[in-house]
């Protein structure tokens, strides 16, 4: 089943360092591909083209489906 995004830790609000600086990690996962963790990046500007492909898992009779969009 999907589970919608969560923030982890939950805490609001954040803490920033003595220089105010502030961040969090984004980890992506999803059944059969291993999790992978963003890379460091600067904000501002916003990331908005930030890639984060999933290697599959090698596993035995595998199905691939099309990617639809709607």
């Amino acid at each position: 089943m999907f589970a919608p995004a969560q923030i982890d830790p939950a805490v609001n609000p954040q803490l920033t360092d003595d220089a105010g600086h502030f961040g969090w990690n984004v980890v992506v996962s999803a059944p059969s591909h291993a999790s992978k963790i963003s890379p460091l990046v600067g904000v501002p500007p916003e990331v908005t083209d930030l890639n984060m492909a999933l290697e599959p898992f090698d596993l035995p009779n595998k199905v691939s489906l099309p990617l639809v969009r709607k």
